[in-house]
């Protein structure tokens, strides 16, 4: 039980990656704050965690909007108890040409693969630091070291771009 009596907020944490996360860190003992876009995938892996046994909360939110993802977080640090760890997990995909890839598109692939790790990391970093200590880790994809790779110039980008985030 690594995790007992910690708290970890995860984005993109109803299926894939992120939902082996929050499996494995409630698993361990951890509660489990999951944010997610789609309500009907994010009460399934609810309600897989808690019939293992799991403590787990969730949230519909998109991480593309900065202020409710900040505030979301604020208003956690302001709850009893700690947030221990914060995985920046939430990623967007654009299958498409750079030449056909408009302005609008590249920027809405930062907001959530970039921008909403920055973002997240800032609202974070005060309530960790105030409670003496806290573990924030960035999942991004080896894509980002794939220099070229066809039709995924925007996912190729940002993914380099979450990777170095310092936290």
């Amino acid at each position: 039980m690594r995790f007992a009596g910690k708290t970890v907020l995860i984005t993109g944490a109803s299926e894939g990656i992120g939902f082996a996360i929050a499996e494995g860190v409630a698993r361990e003992g951890a509660h489990v704050i999951m944010l997610a876009r789609r309500p009907e995938v994010l009460d399934e892996a609810m309600a897989t965690i808690r019939a293992a046994g799991g403590s787990c909360e969730g949230k519909i939110l998109d991480v593309a909007d900065h202020a409710v993802l900040a505030d979301f977080i604020a208003e956690v640090g302001r709850r009893p108890g700690r947030l221990d760890g914060l995985v920046n997990n939430a990623f967007k995909s654009l299958q498409k040409e750079i030449g056909d890839t408009t302005l609008e598109e590249w920027r809405g692939v930062f907001a959530v693969n970039v921008d909403s790790a920055f973002v997240a990391i800032q609202a974070a970093m005060p309530i960790m630091r105030a409670q003496g200590g806290g573990a924030i880790v960035n999942i991004a994809s080896i894509a980002g070291r794939a220099a070229g790779l066809r039709n995924r110039a925007a996912y190729v980008a940002s993914s380099e771009g979450a990777r170095t985030l310092p936290a």
